[in-house]
């Protein structure tokens, strides 16, 4: 039995690692984009005949952009926690277990649900940092050009 929760435990720890890189790879992805778009922005700005008219289509695209990419984001969180509740209900009928290798079984679905769960979450934040990114280069090149 420690064996099996020894595995498990591995196992778990393997994963958390696994979102910890991913997570700092994220962080360090939109600090570098960061960089980039504040060192557009002055060139950009100063090429234009008229500064005041391009900076206010910028903010325009700007507050499009945000409203769209927080619905977006809205959608994935709301999708979460739904997933969320329904594994801390199936966490909560694990005391229903009649045996212990029920109680095995039903920890390793739960656990292996929870695994998947937080590879969902890295893989929606990563392509929503992406579609953000793409949306901010577009418009930025948009606004230079």
């Amino acid at each position: 039995m420690t064996t099996q929760t020894e595995s498990m435990t591995a196992a778990f720890e393997q994963a958390m690692e696994s979102f910890k890189k991913t997570s700092e790879a994220v962080l360090n992805m939109q600090q570098e984009a960061i960089q980039q778009w504040t060192g557009m922005w002055p060139t950009a700005m100063a090429e234009q005949a008229n500064p005041l008219k391009q900076f206010q289509e910028i903010q325009k695209r700007c507050g499009n952009t945000m409203t769209d990419l927080l619905k977006r984001h809205r959608e994935v969180v709301d999708k979460q926690y739904d997933e969320a509740v329904a594994a801390l209900e199936e966490a909560v009928r694990m005391g229903e277990s009649h045996s212990p290798d029920e109680f095995r079984t039903r920890l390793e679905q739960l656990c292996r649900r929870s695994l998947e769960l937080m590879r969902h979450a890295s893989e929606a934040q990563l392509k929503e940092f992406q579609e953000a990114l793409a949306k901010w280069s577009e418009t930025v090149s948009s606004a230079t050009s």
